[in-house]
């Protein structure tokens, strides 16, 4: 029966009314793509449900509606009879591109085939074109998105390959390719196919594909690339190691790796110690820090040490995020202070401080005590008592884990290390302190947590330097033993009374000066012309003399010994700590880690301890994982919030690239080198931990997964600027970093080198949880607990060229690595001499900490970073005294606002 059209409209405001109130779709700008052609040969599919005179009143109605839009039919398509005859339903001919929207608004019409009038069709039919697909509109978001799902499934049949990153406006379009021959089943009814035959509604209720445009002459887009494959027995290993690996020379090399175990040893136990060597014999265990390991051992050995039961993953050391590039010339280029002097750079900064007014007053912050962490101060010992206060030392923790007991080599590099100028900044500003020179490695995270614990006076327990008195009880053993032989042998060539000759003195001399064994020397031509007794006479004095030398190392390495325990001892009384590294991948940022936990838990009250922000400005974004319409790709915002310009999905994030002058480009150049870390929290069942399981190993959350893609065409003038290609992706599950009773902080990487400049984005894909019980728990649906989950995506360089911010959806929260998430840590800000923040100073909450306010101040720099601000800060708090049981009671006596700029109060010094 046909409705009438008054009944019609109603029905179809209705719809539409409908669609509105539960759609709350913001509409996003179409990305650009090239100008349509003025024709298209067009291919229309339809159905007239009526007979005789009826179908002929419908057919002239179709008829004229058509050349109400200009279509003009093929001579050769017109066959008699077609308008009586039911089974004809199809038409051809052209059309002009402006009116193609147009065509499905002819209730007869159920589905139209365009292709570009003049586009050159492929000779091998097999070959994949370029197409996109309007689907049936007008549902519920829920049932569109199911809709567009189940048309992918029967499209797959046909050999479609689906476009990734494309605008799908709203589940209403796909994008992607197919062979040419296939391209005429578009024209059908796709519930036909054997795909779509059992397929529930709404596509069984409904005629799918309404528009398709083939554009043969138009490149296709990549498809979906498919998910790569963990080669057996590295699924516990981490990208950069299984990458190791891949190079049997470096694999080979005994390598500094990291260990996550699945739980925290107690204080004092051991029991991890012999797990580890038992798994792997020779193994080096350097340091812990909390459930991280530190070792040394080949990449090889890596599978065995991660199929241990209480290992969680193996990977290489995670770094610090790296600082602002700093120029070695006086007067680097595109500075706002280039062409100033060292003095007249620094005056603004003094005077805005109040710094310069103190030290007019005889204020130079002597007698105290302050320490600068960082991990390289090369060049320091040329500038003491140059620069540097005449009594500055080093405290260098990587002597403790070389067998010598000397410390590692600085890095090469021209001019001043990094901490070297922060420690000139400082004595900038008070020339008269004690100044401690603290070197930690930042691939040993460990070395700050011993750190931090000889200052504030606590017992430092340290593997390294258990393994260094267990090497030195060793070797001393050894040399009694030495000792006690040549005793026994000297007896026995003194009673053999031998005649010293020139002769001897010169073998032993050839053996003094080149080093040579016993062995060596009884190789030698002189000393097999000596007699019998005279060659034992030698030896022994070859013996007595390496000896001699091995026993004045071993005390001089025994010395260096005593002198590092003491040093360690010194650092109790240190009262300003400023701190430069920071990390933001590898470790709970949340508060949580091991390391912040030790500042926060036992309040660490021995010393105002100022860290870096980091200059992470716009590097981050957090927020809860949304996935509002169900295809597995997480929206950065949510689906009512108006869109960035010209971004059309929710589920992209733009990149820039910000130079180290602070120019913003919206391509990255080739060559860079990024990592992406994307850090997520799950709320879990704590009755598990209180019976000893461990069913959280592997998170709750599945498929997650960082993809970097490319677009291919920005400006649209060769394609759609929608194309995408997918240049990246993650593969791991994803590592347990942290886990306490009630919840687990999980990661995944993604390291990448930009081959190509253009513009990319990231996505994430996967499902967070429905539950806070592992799967296959006997829980009735009922009682089942669910829980939101935090994401923390970060970016950083790996390397100082520049950095990447993301371009459209940026938080502020999330910036802070570890350990300046830390509540008492004292997080320092960048500011100008404007008191303007500096804009690549982090701020912002910690991640999953919305109600922390950091940074806690704001301090001057001169455009160096945050970690310059941090020693500015230091160095005027060392200018008054410091008074207070706290750091937050240290700073309010400073008069300090939270977040504001620090700077010293107006009046007398000792108030």
């Amino acid at each position: 029966m046909r409705l009438p059209r008054f009944h019609l409209c109603v029905t179809g405001y209705l719809v539409l009314l409908f669609t509105l109130l539960l759609y709350p779709f913001v509409k996003a700008a179409e990305p650009a793509a090239p100008p349509p052609p003025a024709t298209y040969d067009v291919q229309i599919s339809y159905r007239i449900n009526a007979f005789r005179n009826e179908r002929l009143l419908q057919y002239d109605e179709m008829m004229r509606y058509l050349r109400k839009m200009g279509f003009q039919r093929n001579p050769q398509d017109v066959t008699e009879g077609e308008a009586e005859d039911v089974a004809h339903t199809r038409l051809s001919g052209a059309i002009p591109g402006r009116r193609i929207r147009e065509l499905l608004n002819e209730r007869h019409i159920h589905s139209v085939l365009l292709i570009p009038h003049g586009a050159k069709i492929p000779e091998d039919k097999a070959t994949r074109v370029r197409v996109e697909i309007g689907l049936f509109d007008g549902l519920t978001p829920e049932g569109q998105q199911r809709l567009h799902q189940q048309t992918l499934e029967v499209l797959a049949g046909l050999s479609f390959f689906e476009a990734v990153g494309y605008d799908h406006r709203g589940h209403t379009r796909l994008v992607g390719s197919m062979p040419f021959q296939n391209v005429q089943a578009l024209l059908t009814d796709l519930r036909q196919q054997p795909a779509g035959q059992k397929l529930p509604g709404p596509f069984k209720d409904v005629w799918a594909v309404r528009a398709s445009i083939v554009s043969p002459d138009m490149p296709p887009p990549p498809p979906r690339p498919p998910q790569p494959k963990v080669p057996k027995e590295q699924e516990k290993l981490s990208p950069d190691l299984r990458e190791v690996l891949t190079d049997a020379t470096a694999a080979a090399k005994p390598t500094r790796l990291e260990v996550v175990l699945a739980s925290v040893p107690d204080v004092g136990d051991k029991g991890f110690l012999r797990l580890l060597h038992g798994a792997v014999p020779g193994l080096i265990v350097e340091g812990r820090l909390g459930p991280l390991v530190t070792v040394i051992a080949n990449p090889t050995q890596a599978p065995t040490l991660a199929a241990m039961p209480d290992v969680i993953g193996v990977r290489l050391p995670r770094l610090p995020q790296p600082g602002r590039p700093v120029s070695d010339q006086p007067n680097p280029p595109g500075r706002t202070d280039a062409g100033l002097t060292e003095n007249t750079r620094w005056q603004p900064l003094l005077d805005a401080s109040g710094a310069a007014r103190l030290q007019a007053l005889g204020r130079t912050g002597r007698g105290t005590r302050l320490a600068v962490v960082d991990s390289d101060f090369r060049g320091w010992e040329a500038l003491v008592g140059k620069g540097l206060p005449a009594d500055t030392r080093l405290v260098d923790f990587t002597a403790e884990r070389n067998v010598h007991l000397r410390p590692d080599p600085f890095p090469p590099g021209n001019g001043p290390g990094p901490g070297t100028r922060r420690a000139l900044t400082i004595a900038r500003l008070a020339p008269e302190i004690r100044l401690t020179l603290i070197r930690i490695d930042p691939a040993s995270p460990y070395m700050l947590e011993a750190a931090a614990r000889a200052i504030n006076g606590d017992e430092v327990s340290s593997i390294n330097l258990d393994n260094r008195l267990t090497e030195i009880q060793a070797d001393r053993d050894a040399l009694d033993q030495r000792r006690d032989s040549l005793a026994r042998e000297r007896r026995q060539v003194l009673n053999a009374f031998p005649t010293p000759e020139e002769s001897h003195q010169r073998l032993l001399q050839q053996a003094e000066e080149q080093g040579l064994t016993p062995e060596q020397v009884e190789k030698l031509p002189a000393f097999q012309r000596l007699p019998e007794r005279d060659r034992a006479f030698v030896l022994y004095r070859v013996r007595q003399r390496t000896y001699d030398r091995d026993a004045r190392a071993f005390q001089q390495r025994l010395t260096r010994y005593l002198q590092y325990k003491q040093a360690l001892l010194s650092l109790r009384g240190i009262r300003v700590v400023a701190s430069t590294l920071s990390w933001h991948d590898g470790f709970p940022v949340d508060g949580t880690s091991a390391l912040s936990r030790y500042f926060d838990d036992r309040p660490f009250r021995a010393a105002l301890w100022f860290q870096a922000a980091g200059d992470t400005h716009s590097q981050s974004w957090t927020g809860l994982f949304r996935d509002a319409d169900g295809n597995g790709i997480m929206e950065f915002s949510e689906l009512h919030q108006p869109l960035p310009p010209d971004l059309w999905s929710p589920e992209l994030n733009f990149l820039s690239w910000q130079t180290p002058l602070g120019q913003t480009m919206p391509d990255l150049p080739s060559g860079v080198r990024l990592r992406f870390s994307l850090q997520w929290r799950e709320a879990h069942d704590p009755l598990y931990a209180q019976t000893g399981e461990d069913p959280y190993r592997q998170p709750l959350a599945r498929h997650m997964r960082i993809y970097l893609l490319r677009q291919l065409d920005p400006t649209g003038r060769r394609q759609p600027a929608d194309d995408m290609e997918v240049v990246a992706q993650s593969v791991d599950a994803g590592m347990r970093l942290n886990a306490t009773p009630s919840s687990a902080t999980y990661e995944i990487t993604l390291d990448v080198q930009i081959k190509q400049a253009g513009r990319y984005a990231v996505r994430i894909g996967g499902t967070a949880p429905d539950s806070i019980y592992p799967p296959g728990d006997p829980t009735l649906p009922f009682m089942r607990k669910h829980s939101e989950m935090p994401v923390r995506l970060f970016m950083s360089p790996l390397d100082v060229s520049g950095r990447a911010v993301f371009h459209d959806y940026v938080t502020a929260a999330g910036s802070l690595g570890m350990p300046a998430d830390a509540r008492t840590a004292i997080t320092v800000g960048a500011v100008n001499s404007d008191n303007r923040r500096q804009p690549y100073s982090a701020s912002g909450a910690p991640f999953g900490l919305d109600l922390l306010s950091k940074p806690d101040i704001l301090s001057y720099d001169r455009e160096e970073g945050t970690a310059e601000s941090t020693a500015f800060a230091a160095g005027l708090a060392a200018l008054v005294p410091l008074t207070g049981r706290t750091p937050t009671a240290c700073l309010q006596n400073l008069h300090v606002l939270p977040g504001g700029v620090f700077r010293l109060p107006e009046g007398p010094p000792n108030r």
